[in-house]
């Protein structure tokens, strides 16, 4: 018996790059805590032996957005996946002050810290606090902001126990400037063949800032559009102050701003209503750009009030700068520089005006009715998946903000075998409910047998077990279901994530609260 789905996707599509590269060739060279290297691990494999560590998380201002969701998720990750004691951790508040900071730094090293990890406030602390570093004996890993190559190459030459985690800003920039030349009329509202633009930045001494700043232009420029620039201004990263500033952009201009351009989300989000405020329609006579695809932003996209977005992906940035810290504080090699690609996140015309005449898809099951405050496994058969990592993104947002569940989620590293005993790990945790993307389709027999012997209900998710799968479970009364895409669909289209991460975290609720559900859910797939 099957039950489909009428669900209209959303006003997003993305465009694919690979998630994670080194920097460049010259540093792909790794590093070492130690001269005894015992290789990479998991979380798993290391767990106990980490639980010990001294943890040092150094946060160049808690007021950011982005940097709100990388600490949480890279404090998350440190306990649940290595093991670590939350009291182990400390993470502190630079406030955007640099001495501040430095002194931050001083007293984790003094209080016995085993690794720091630091979001610099400026970027040209970073040979001093990795000197530091190196005297104190402690590894230390840079995130989201970058040093100067020439430092990362220092690293190397000299033995610093040092690494980098995080994104190129060029190519946020370059994604924001493609998002503007794939509209329809490629931000020439006026049609006079110039792009004229308005343009809010983080702030100056910020490479992200003045990268993005930079590269979305020189993007329209190499897509063989005329620029002009009406109109600069830095308003700090927030959101108050990107207001003000495309409000005074938008009354001193009207409507020769054709397109405004935002270093970050919160300052789009800060511009969005001053646009709006102006009686300007989005999408009909001005484009909206941001970076960090926060929650909020990509709603507006969805309604059509912003152009698009560009996902700075902090849980693949956390989960790797985690993985580095743990592994340098065991001695274990690493690179001195990973990278994680950024992803294009941007309103489809076309697919929006189908949604319009397909209205809001309604749920099959009244939410009220599942299971709260639950343990919920998520074992995806790859974090370096694209999709996936979108996917179980919304799916770990929606179990949370809705059923209020605790959740704990494993990578399987493309590896089957991982997979199983991270499901058996996850199972003597004594989970409440199992939702797997299963590395290979044909181990999920294997898996239900494994959840039906602990009496584990099991959501299967993305890639689909199969008839023979299915009719098992009708027949022997087994506790699993699947959430996929309805058979056929194939071609170009949107295959929604975000209404198959919901209906996978209702059905899970639906089975912890003992309510019957069908062994398949479909979602439409969108042409």
């Amino acid at each position: 018996m099957k039950r489909w789905m009428k669900i209209a996707a959303m006003l997003v599509a993305v465009l694919w790059m690979g998630m994670l590269t080194a920097c460049s060739a010259s540093e792909k060279e790794t590093v070492s805590a130690g001269s005894a290297l015992k290789g990479s691990g998991s979380g798993q494999q290391v767990q106990k032996e980490t639980s010990n560590l001294k943890v040092g998380i150094c946060v160049y201002k808690f007021q950011d957005d982005f940097m709100t969701l990388y600490r949480e998720e890279l404090k998350d990750c440190l306990v649940n996946e290595y093991g670590i004691l939350p009291e182990h951790i400390t993470v502190t508040d630079g406030r955007g002050n640099r001495e501040e900071q430095l002194k931050q730094i001083d007293r984790l090293i003094t209080d016995g810290a085993d690794v720091l990890l630091v979001n610099l406030v400026e970027t040209g602390d970073a040979k001093g606090i990795a000197d530091q570093c190196k005297e104190a004996g402690i590894p230390v890993v840079f995130i989201n902001r970058k040093p100067e190559e020439e430092e990362i190459l220092r690293w190397e030459e000299e033995g610093l126990v040092a690494s980098y985690v995080g994104a190129d800003g060029r190519q946020s920039g370059i994604y924001q400037g493609e998002i503007i030349l794939e509209t329809p009329g490629q931000g020439d509202f006026n049609g006079d063949g110039t792009i004229s633009y308005a343009m809010i930045t983080g702030g100056t001494g910020s490479p992200d800032a003045s990268d993005r700043t930079e590269y979305s232009i020189k993007a329209l420029e190499d897509g063989g559009m005329k620029t002009e620039k009406l109109f600069e201004q830095s308003a700090g990263w927030e959101q108050d102050k990107g207001k003000e500033a495309a409000a005074t952009a938008l009354t001193k201009y009207g409507r020769k701003i054709e397109v405004i351009f935002c270093n970050n989300d919160a300052m789009a989000l800060g511009a969005r209503e001053a646009v709006l405020e102006a009686g300007r329609i989005v999408g009909r006579d001005i484009c909206l750009v941001g970076v960090d695809a926060l929650d909020e932003a990509i709603g507006y996209i969805k309604d059509g009030t912003m152009t698009g977005t560009v996902l700075n992906d902090y849980i693949s940035q956390s989960h790797k700068a985690a993985e580095a810290a743990v592994n340098m504080a065991l001695g274990e090699e690493v690179e001195s520089c990973y990278m994680i690609d950024y992803l294009k996140i941007a309103v489809d015309p076309v697919m929006a005006e189908a949604i319009a005449k397909a209205g809001k898809p309604k749920s099959f099951f009244d939410i009220t009715k599942g299971a709260r405050e639950f343990r919920a496994g998520i074992a995806v058969h790859e974090f370096g998946d694209n999709f996936m990592t979108l996917y179980r993104t919304e799916l770990e947002t929606y179990l949370t903000d809705t059923y209020e569940a605790v959740v704990t989620m494993v990578d399987g590293e493309g590896e089957q075998e991982i997979q199983n005993r991270q499901i058996q790990e996850l199972i003597a945790r004594e989970v409440d409910v199992l939702i797997v993307n299963p590395v290979k389709a044909s181990s999920s027999g294997e898996i239900v047998d494994m959840c039906r012997e602990a009496g584990v209900p099991v959501v299967f998710i993305n890639s689909e077990p199969g008839e023979e799968e299915f009719a098992r479970w009708e027949e022997e009364n087994i506790w699993a279901s699947y959430i996929g895409i309805g058979p056929g669909a194939v071609g170009t289209g949107w295959n929604d994530y975000d209404s198959q991460a919901h209906l996978a975290a209702d059905v899970a609720a639906q089975m912890v609260a003992g309510r019957s559900v069908l062994p398949e859910y479909r979602v439409e797939f969108v042409k």
